[in-house]
């Protein structure tokens, strides 16, 4: 099913139940064979036979007692019930979980689950009472008498206990060098979590406590990072409450536009400083209502990764070219959906002689170039011609810039960049499963390129191994780096040693984790992960 050979999953599962039954005909077994047979059924979307195998799975997991085999029935139950919109039902099954677990995670996943039921039940009552219009929710019942504010509620606080869970596995395990490597991939696994909270604080108009949970899960690893570096300089607690966010912004000199893509909505918060006071605004565009009309049937992650990419082609730069009037530009689409919401903000505000926004972008709309934004036809009203742009991971990061003492600027010394393009990266064993990473010509080329500008000979290829790019780091003061890496796992991946026999390569000879890039004394002043 990983590599979406789906007709073969289900022929090589309904074997493996038959050898099952044949040879390991123990309930819990069973319950396994069938749940797994479940799941390739309903990734083939045959529903119905998903839903039969999910209750055989559930009926021998009741018959041997097997409550977690129970759990991952039910869950399994829910998930499939949720694709129909079928939200009661499908909470009936998430809330059995609880009665039948005291796991952290089998927990944290029944809270996941049940409050998304909740919150796009509560949507779906929503949308089909007043469309597009928010704050009316109230007015909106369901046939079990609840509004769609109640279900958002109880959504919102599921949610909110699966990130306390969360919160809870990271605490436990910080300081540590697993903590390092587990928060980078436990925030990242868990962002639907939060993306889902804030629709459902949306539905109830918090939109302040939307900010705040916006911020939890942005670049927190590495705030948390640079704060204990600080030694106790840096007088912030993360996961920051909506008064530290007003300190942070009371300081700055310029408005912070702070965004947040949760798969159905973009949200851009203007928060900004005026007279010792901070006034917050925000604009929420409904951009999953946008699809067929501006993304060409494509969600907004997609829309931005596919079509701004694709619009680059080489050294021609098709997405900033003038377009005809039967065509339209990804910049003119983004600017309309984007920047126009930060404009009209910014309008109602009445700031004298503003030229400075900090922007702090979300992993999806950091994609965007928003400097090039402009209005069809209008190149000189370019975002980026109107707006000097500072960029910030999140407002954790520029409240500890704020604070820390100012770093000397280091000389640039052209023998200490480091330079590394197209690793050739060996078939190698990772969390016992074999990855094969392959080739990134382009990858190539930009290494040769950055190297050219800066006069280094880069490591490429061959030459990139993960012990000639360590020897590298520590000393220089620009760092590129165009490789495959993984934002869950938390590793960039390098050429390594030769394979012995035959056998995958092992991981430490090809990966380079968080936990390793904290023990190394980088002084970088820019590092470039491409």
């Amino acid at each position: 099913l990983g590599l979406h050979e789906k007709d073969k999953a289900l022929h090589h599962l309904k074997k493996a139940l038959d050898i099952t039954l044949d040879h390991e005909p123990t309930p819990q077994a069973i319950s396994r064979a069938y749940n797994n047979l479940g799941t390739a059924y309903q990734s083939l979307e045959d529903f119905k036979g998903a839903e039969k195998n999910f209750k055989l799975a559930l009926d021998q997991a009741i018959y041997g007692n097997d409550a977690a085999g129970q759990s991952r029935a039910r869950g399994n139950l829910g998930n499939l019930l949720m694709l129909g919109k079928e939200y009661e039902r499908a909470i009936e099954q998430y809330s059995e979980v609880f009665t039948l677990s005291k796991d952290r995670q089998v927990l944290s996943t029944a809270y996941h689950n049940r409050g998304c039921a909740y919150c796009e039940w509560a949507e779906q009552l929503r949308s089909g009472q007043n469309g597009t219009t928010i704050g009316t929710s109230d007015l909106i019942q369901c046939n079990t008498g609840r509004s769609a504010t109640e279900l958002y509620r109880l959504g919102a606080s599921d949610l909110r206990k699966a990130i306390e869970l969360c919160n809870e596995v990271l605490q436990s395990t910080k300081g540590s060098m697993q903590g390092l490597s587990l928060s980078v991939s436990l925030i990242e696994s868990n962002s639907r979590t939060f993306h889902k909270l804030q629709d459902c604080l949306i539905g109830l108009q918090k939109m302040d406590e939307a900010l705040v949970i916006a911020e939890q899960c942005r670049a927190r690893t590495l705030g948390e990072r640079l704060l204990e570096k600080m030694g106790g300089v840096v007088h912030l607690t993360p996961p920051l409450s909506l008064e530290q966010i007003r300190y942070i912004v009371k300081s700055q000199e310029h408005p912070v536009v702070y965004l947040s893509y949760t798969g159905s909505k973009l949200i851009v918060w203007l928060i900004v400083p005026i007279y010792g006071h901070v006034h917050i605004d925000y604009r929420v565009v409904e951009v999953n209502k946008l699809e067929k009309e501006k993304f060409g049937g494509k969600t907004f992650d997609q829309y931005v990764r596919q079509n701004v990419q694709e619009s680059v082609v080489g050294n021609d730069l098709e997405l900033f070219l003038d377009v005809s009037s039967t065509q339209t530009s990804p910049i003119t689409v983004l600017y309309d959906v984007v920047v126009l919401p930060i404009l009209d903000m910014l309008e109602k505000c009445k700031l004298p002689n503003l030229k400075s926004l900090i922007l702090i972008p979300d992993s999806n709309t950091s994609l965007i170039p928003f400097v090039a934004l402009h209005p069809k036809g209008d190149f000189n009203n370019a975002f980026g011609s109107t707006f000097s742009i500072q960029m910030m991971p999140s407002l954790l990061v520029m409240g500890i810039l704020n604070e820390a003492h100012p770093t000397s600027a280091v000389m640039y010394d052209n023998k200490t960049a480091c330079v590394v393009g197209n690793p050739h990266i060996p078939i190698f064993e990772h969390n016992d499963e074999e990855w094969s990473l392959g080739r990134l010509p382009h990858a190539t080329d930009e290494a040769k390129w950055i190297s050219k500008l800066l006069k280094v000979q880069p490591l490429l290829h061959e030459q990139a191994t993960k012990l000639a790019v360590v020897k590298k780091l520590s000393p220089a003061h620009i760092i590129h780096i165009a490789t495959h890496g993984s934002a869950v796992s938390g590793f960039l991946a390098f050429a390594g040693r030769d394979s012995l026999n035959g056998k995958p390569s092992k991981s430490e000879d090809v990966l380079l984790l968080p936990s390793e890039v904290e023990q190394m004394n980088i002084r970088a002043a820019l590092v470039v992960l491409s």
